[in-house]
């Protein structure tokens, strides 16, 4: 039996959330005109901000967005956590050389 351990557990939420990402439409992902916006930006919003920002390199986009996806899953208390930005550095690296993630990457930052 093959032992699943915490990465591929992370690198699978992730996979699915890219996924969904890439597959959404552009009009789906906005807000509605007229609608309130809310006190706390939503995760799509934090990662539209993401892609607007220039000069982000393709790394520090991934481990922004891996940084996003993670505190939206787990919340604030893991996100603040000491070993936190351990595992964003050791699952973006591992994104980044997933081709099938790296492609993922890719299509969801061109698409916002």
């Amino acid at each position: 039996m093959t032992r699943v351990g915490n990465t591929e557990h992370i690198m699978a939420l992730l996979r699915s959330q890219l996924h969904r990402m890439a597959g959404r439409d552009r009009t789906q992902r906005s807000r509605k005109p007229g609608e309130p916006a809310s006190r706390e930006p939503t995760t799509q919003e934090r990662i539209q901000a993401l892609a607007e920002i220039e000069n982000l390199s393709d790394e520090e986009f991934c481990s922004a967005l891996v940084r996003t996806l993670l505190a939206d899953e787990f919340g604030d208390a893991v996100a603040n956590s000491a070993g936190f930005q351990h595992i964003v550095t050791r699952t973006s690296n591992a994104m980044r050389t997933d081709r099938e993630i790296a492609q993922l990457l890719r299509t969801v930052r061109q698409s916002l």
